[in-house]
This record gives C-alpha cells, sequence and structure tokens, in this order.
C-alpha cells in the first residue's frame, strides 16, 4: 500500500499546485489508515530489559504465595503441552489490538491480568518476543533467565544424593528436592538413609603383665 502511495507522490509534482495540495492531504490520510490496521506489535529482547528472574526467584514467588504476578508462556501451543511452568498462561502471540484481545478473551477459559507483573520466558531465554504496546511499555514485564530449559534443569529435576555429601550438602539438596516435587505435583519427598561410614576398628596392644611371685 504504502509504495503505491509513494509512486503517487513522485507524480505529484508534475501537476498543478492546487491538485498537488489536495492529493497529497489524499495520501495524508489515507497513510493514517493503513498504519491503524497495522497490528502494533514491538519486538522486546531480553537484552534491552534490565528486570530479569532467576528460576529460583520465580519458584520462591510461587512458594511464598504471592499473587502479584503472571507468568506467559510464549512458545508455541504445542511446546507448552508438552511440558510447562506451573500455573503459566500459554501466549505464543499476546493480543494486538483490543478487538484482538476481546477475541482471546472469548475463546480462553484464562486471561492475564496485565495489571499484574508479568514473567515472560521462552524455551532459551534468548530469543526476542513479540508483545503489543500495553506489555512491551510496561515496567513490570521480566525476563526469566535461561527460559523454560534452565526452569527444568534447576527446579524440575531432583538433585542426587551421594554417600560423599556433607551434612551442609545434604540439607541444600533435600530443600531443592522438596520445592522440585511441589513443582512436579509430588508432596511426598523421599529421602534415602545415608549408609554408615564403617570405621575401622584399631585393636589396643597392651603390655603384659609380669607374672606374679617368685
Amino acid at each position: 500500500m504504502k509504495d503505491k502511495l509513494k509512486q503517487i507522490g513522485l507524480k505529484i509534482g508534475k501537476l498543478s499546485p492546487y491538485v498537488a495540495i489536495i492529493l497529497s492531504f489524499v495520501i495524508f490520510l489515507a497513510s493514517i489508515f493503513t498504519d491503524r490496521d497495522k497490528p502494533k506489535v514491538f519486538e522486546l529482547s531480553p537484552n534491552q530489559v534490565n528486570r530479569t528472574l532467576t528460576s529460583t526467584q520465580l519458584a520462591s514467588w510461587f512458594l511464598e504465595n504471592k499473587r502479584d504476578f503472571e507468568v506467559l508462556d510464549m512458545r508455541k501451543v504445542e511446546k507448552y503441552k508438552e511440558e510447562h511452568i506451573k500455573n503459566s498462561i500459554s501466549c505464543p502471540a499476546c493480543h494486538v489490538s483490543k478487538q484482538d484481545a476481546k477475541k482471546k478473551m472469548q475463546e480462553s477459559d484464562v486471561v492475564p491480568d496485565f495489571r499484574k507483573k508479568i514473567v515472560i520466558y521462552t524455551q532459551t531465554g534468548e530469543k526476542p518476543v513479540h508483545l503489543p504496546r500495553i506489555l512491551a511499555r510496561n515496567k513490570n514485564v521480566y525476563f526469566l533467565q535461561g527460559g523454560f530449559d534452565e526452569w527444568k534443569s534447576k527446579i524440575l529435576t531432583l538433585k542426587e544424593y551421594k554417600e560423599t555429601d556433607t551434612q551442609d550438602v545434604l540439607l541444600e539438596k533435600q530443600k531443592m528436592n522438596a520445592i522440585t516435587n511441589y513443582f512436579l505435583g509430588n508432596m511426598e519427598i523421599k529421602v534415602p538413609e545415608r549408609v554408615p561410614i564403617k570405621v575401622p576398628v584399631r585393636k589396643h596392644i597392651g603390655s603384659k603383665k609380669a607374672d606374679e611371685g617368685c
């Protein structure tokens, strides 16, 4: 559309000043309506946003039962159906206009509340996302560091216990596994018993008693 308008604009100079002014005004109006029809979508990358969140920080928000945030899964719907962060909302293409927002509200059972903090995640946390103006300019939008890959690695993977674990390491693993079980839906935590370390018993060799009597 704009290319055609440019071609028309090149021919305006050959017309009379009066006709040129009228055509210029018509082209101006046409360009306005053309821009209105164009979706208002903005590309936003993690590098442009200083507000990032680690997997551990996001997990703590859930565990603290905070209600002032929403988590948006920006991956394809197929990926979301395979596995996703607990209570996250699938939003591979957020709304680009009020009409689009209204349509998606009617089609979906869950609609994000954009008045809250918004945590966005992709598969790796590196690719830029396309957001509507309401989100792109929202100062409460956070990117999840490492995306779903890091979430799965740090939060959804049980830590293995080892006989060589110190008491501090063991307690930390138990804590992380409790978090993992929560997000996996398994509230029961099974901690393997530690195998006691066998300490060799040293035999005490005492001096022989002297024979009594003569």
